[in-house]
């Protein structure tokens, strides 16, 4: 079990609240030192539709087996899961 603690309300939400509220889904990636600035890029505040993909370059990959999101290509390992409740 893993908790995640996001800080903002439903009506303030970023793409990652809106998007858990809506799929109940997500993927946990795991970072190396390599990627780190390219994964702290996708912390901007940016619009909502804006792609974190596009701003970070980093490449998705939609080969989970759990859920339809995709993972971080460059990261050491992902991990697949569904929002129990928020």
């Amino acid at each position: 079990m893993f908790v995640v603690g996001i800080v903002s309300s439903i009506a303030n939400a970023k793409d990652t609240l809106r998007n858990l509220v809506e799929t109940k889904e997500c993927v946990l990636n795991v970072v190396s030192e390599g990627v780190i600035e390219a994964v702290n890029s996708t912390s901007i505040d940016t619009p909502y539709g804006v792609s974190e993909w596009d701003v970070s370059g980093l490449t998705p990959v939609y080969d989970c087996e759990s859920v339809s999101c995709g993972r971080v290509k460059e990261c050491v390992f992902s991990i697949e899961a569904k929002v129990e409740s928020i």
